[in-house]
């Protein structure tokens, strides 16, 4: 009996090793475009099919979905070039919507599980669910209204359907089944991927999406409002009525509680963009005498969540319950998925009143400092905020994106044992240009900070002799370069580092220093990093912020993304700040040690889930930005042409920026690429051309 549980343990070890091999070999193989891609199926298939492992079958399944996903761009882009060859009977779209089937397989394998571990892959597959969608925008117009008309139709297929309508067919019936599998829970973590593809012009795929997003609201309706409130406020005509029929779909579908909470919720939005918009002529506004709903909130009291971080993200590390009893209130969420995953904790607060005073601050588009008292009796602060020539959904997405990136972190042991994250906040957009942000708390700005110790110095800077010194650079002749290097270095000796005494004097314990200024070396570096990636600018003094508590830096302010600052009348000509201030926090070894190999694991990370990032970035191409709405072709390769370079850069091609932003012709090393980062972000040639106002000698 013992010789035989041995042998029984050790079959299976076996079983489990060649399982996780095949997979290694069929991420190897996709990556590496060394080995047939028939053979890779097959690598894939052994892993999902011989393993007893759920998260070794799970990223056999993923694998799959991305492989096949892969495999159908890139015969899109040969179809583009090259219309209608292919070694297969098929056509080209013929074939790409046959291969899309396979993808759309792979990934319902993967979102219909009901282990544990699932939702750590969510974010890769939910995204790809409406790739039934990709077919009918990436193809030529008349096909595209063929593709439609077979879809619309629904018809049963026949031994005289042609390859077309059966590969069709194929795609939609995945779709539709994997809609019936899957509740609420799951498609709650991608659904800002979601309704970003609400105006997508194939009927039958739009009514996918509205079921999706129906499931959504039916499991957790509380944090579904907040996420879907810029929708049904949008100021694009059609994007509206598409929100207007998902809830009116929802409203009949509900039970009278959440019909009473979708009302009232719509009357606080409402309020809260009156707020944002309210003309402003005092420093502070009564609510008692200017918002009368939010004056009244105590007594209407209907149990709206304060949209805080932690209240809005799903929890993908929850522990599998194994009683359903305690996952099935309506705060914490019901139906088949609450079952297993708590993904909300069942207490978290809600709205219970709105203090009287709102604060209106003194910063160019003057945002309102909003108070609300939860039920739990804690004060939380937001800013009401309206864009003026920006967009708010930009904010929001980027933390989607930051919150993304920190599960990449956790599940990445160097990047766990460094606590490497980005600080993040709630952004919830009301309209395209007004919503509410969370107040961080404990944060001060870099620049007030090391102007407080400059002062302690006897130094007070002047910002009208600082004007006068760069008006007379612009004015004198020779090597404009030269004499911008020499006014950088004049700066330097008038202000010279002295970021690295805040630490001292905010942190007098050795321990507590040494713990604080490593926080602070490695949230710069991971902020550099990801700002990168994302063509992140207009990174000055104001918009990084410091926490006093623990010394970390907190990013601001997401209005000057892909690469908006290279465009500005005075081009930025460094990938994120690194002047002397900063780098003098860093401690003697100043970029090397510390900073450099954080750098090096952020970017890893960054380069080793490029394919999930891509997806999450979508959002920005199916729900373009107000600035890229110029025409409907300027939209399109707005939006394309930005995550291609984007994507360039994921695969470890560096930005010239000294030059203008070009990308190299091959890639680099991560630690090439890092590199190559450092040394444009430190150069003074850079630094002396950067606009006065981002105060690169600081």
């Amino acid at each position: 009996s013992s010789s035989s549980s041995s042998s029984s343990s050790s079959s299976e070890t076996e079983r489990k090793t060649f399982a996780r091999a095949n997979l290694l070999m069929g991420f190897w193989g996709q990556e590496s475009s060394a080995v047939a891609f028939k053979k890779i199926q097959s690598y894939f298939n052994i892993a999902c099919q011989n393993s007893t492992d759920t998260h070794c079958v799970e990223k056999g399944y993923l694998g799959m979905g991305q492989f096949f996903d892969k495999l159908c761009t890139s015969l899109q882009d040969e179809q583009k070039s090259k219309e209608g060859e292919s070694g297969s009977q098929l056509s080209g779209s013929d074939l790409i919507a046959m291969l899309r089937w396979v993808c759309i397989s792979g990934y319902q394998a993967l979102l219909s599980g009901a282990c544990q571990g699932i939702q750590v892959h969510l974010h890769s597959a939910a995204p790809h669910a409406d790739h039934v969608a990709g077919l009918d925008r990436e193809v030529g117009a008349e096909r595209a209204a063929q593709q439609r008309h077979v879809i619309t139709q629904t018809l049963p297929l026949k031994s005289s359907a042609s390859p077309e309508q059966t590969a069709f067919l194929k795609v939609h019936s995945a779709i539709t089944d994997t809609i019936a599998k899957i509740g609420g829970g799951k498609w709650l973590t991608a659904l800002p991927q979601l309704v970003s593809r609400l105006l997508h012009p194939n009927e039958k795929v739009f009514d996918a999406l509205s079921k999706m997003i129906q499931k959504v609201f039916l499991q957790y309706p509380h944090h579904a409002l907040w996420l879907f409130a810029a929708v049904t406020r949008s100021n694009d005509p059609a994007r509206l009525r598409r929100a207007k029929s998902v809830m009116d779909a929802v409203n009949t579908s509900v039970n009278d509680e959440t019909n009473k909470l979708i009302s009232n919720s719509g009357r606080l939005f409402n309020s809260l963009v009156d707020v944002c918009n309210y003309p402003v002529k005092r420093k502070i506004i009564h609510i008692s005498k200017a918002f009368h709903g939010l004056r009244d909130w105590r007594r209407v009291s209907p149990s709206i969540l304060v949209p805080l971080q932690d209240s809005l993200n799903v929890c993908v590390e929850s522990a599998p319950s194994s009683s359903s009893s305690s996952s099935s209130s309506h705060m914490g969420g019901s139906g088949p998925d609450a079952a297993v995953y708590h993904a909300f904790n069942p207490a978290l607060p809600v709205i219970e009143m709105f203090e009287d005073e709102i604060e209106v601050l003194k910063s160019k588009e003057k945002p309102r400092k909003l108070a609300v008292i939860g039920s739990d009796g804690n004060r939380y602060v937001f800013l009401c905020k309206k864009e003026v020539r920006g967009d708010m959904r930009k904010n929001s997405r980027m933390m989607e994106f930051c919150t993304v990136i920190n599960r990449m972190f956790k599940k990445d042991s160097e990047a766990r044992w460094r606590n490497l994250r980005l600080r993040t906040f709630s952004v919830v957009p009301l309209v395209e240009d007004c919503g509410l942000i969370e107040w961080v708390p404990c944060t001060q700005g870099l620049r007030p900070l090391i102007a407080k110790e400059h002062r302690k110095m006897g130094i007070q800077p002047s910002f009208g002799t600082i004007r006068e010194m760069f008006a007379k650079v612009k004015s004198m002749e020779g090597d404009i370069t030269a004499n911008e290097i020499a006014l950088f270095h004049s700066l330097m000796e008038m202000f010279p580092p002295v970021f690295h005494k805040f630490y001292l004097a905010r942190f007098p314990d050795p321990t507590t220093w040494f713990a604080n200024r490593l926080a602070y070396a490695r949230s710069i570096a991971t902020w550099s990093m990801v700002g990168h990636m994302v063509g992140l600018g207009d990174r000055h003094g104001e918009n990084i912020l410091v926490d006093t508590s623990n010394g970390e830096c907190v990013h601001v302010d997401f209005d000057c993304l892909f690469d908006k600052g290279l465009t500005l009348e005075k081009p930025e000509r460094v990938p994120f700040r690194l002047t002397p201030n900063v780098v003098d926090a860093f401690g003697i070894s100043g970029v090397e040690g510390l900073f450099r190999r954080s750098s090096e694991v952020c970017m890893r990370v960054l380069r080793e889930n490029r394919i999930t990032l891509m997806s999450v970035l979508q959002t920005f191409v199916h729900d373009p930005l107000v600035e890229w709405k110029e025409t409907s072709r300027d939209r399109e390769s707005s939006g394309t042409k930005t995550m291609k370079t984007i994507q360039q850069r994921l695969k470890g091609h560096s930005t010239d920026y000294t030059r203008g932003a070009n990308l190299s012709p091959l890639p680099l090393s991560v630690e090439g690429q890092v590199d190559t980062l450092i040394k444009e972000a430190v150069s003074e040639v850079n630094l002396s051309r950067m606009y006065i106002g981002w105060m690169s000698w600081l």
